[in-house]
C-alpha cells in the first residue's frame, strides 16, 4: 500500500474570501480573476517559501483552485477555494524535482492567516 500511494502529496485547503468591492468587481468583470488569483498563489508559495528557507527561483509549489461565485444562502459571495500542495518543489543535485514538506502550522502560521497585498495606493487585508 506505502509504494501505491507513495506518489500522494500532502496538499492543504485555503479558502479566500475577499473585501466586498473586489467581489462585486469580480463578478461585473470575470476576467479579473485571474490576476487576483495570480497574486494568491504567489503570497502562499511565497508563505511556503519561507519556512524551506528557498527563494522564488529556486523552487515553486502546485496549486488547483475552484472560483465560488456564491455563499451557502446563494447569495453573491466570490470567493476562492484554493488546494495548494503543503510544501515546495526544489531542483535536486540530479536535476530532477525534490518535494520539501512545509512545517505543520503553529498557531501564528495557521487557522486565519492573513496576507497584504496593495491595490494601487489602497492597501487591502484579506484573510486565508
Amino acid at each position: 500500500m506505502r509504494d501505491a500511494c507513495s506518489h500522494i502529496l500532502p496538499v492543504r485547503q485555503w479558502v479566500l474570501s475577499l473585501p466586498i468591492p473586489l467581489r462585486l468587481l469580480l463578478a461585473a468583470q470575470p476576467k479579473r480573476v485571474t490576476p487576483v488569483l495570480q497574486v494568491v498563489h504567489r503570497v502562499i508559495t511565497r508563505h511556503l517559501l519561507r519556512p524551506a528557507g528557498l527563494k522564488a527561483d529556486e523552487a515553486d509549489s502546485g496549486a488547483v483552485t475552484l472560483v465560488r461565485r456564491f455563499g451557502s444562502a446563494a447569495n453573491l459571495n466570490i470567493h476562492l477555494h484554493c488546494l495548494v500542495l503543503d510544501g515546495v518543489y526544489r531542483c535536486g543535485a540530479d536535476g530532477l524535482p525534490v518535494f520539501v514538506e512545509a512545517a505543520a502550522p503553529t498557531s501564528s502560521r495557521g487557522r486565519g492567516t492573513r496576507i497584504r497585498h496593495r491595490y494601487g495606493s489602497r492597501s487591502t487585508t484579506s484573510r486565508l
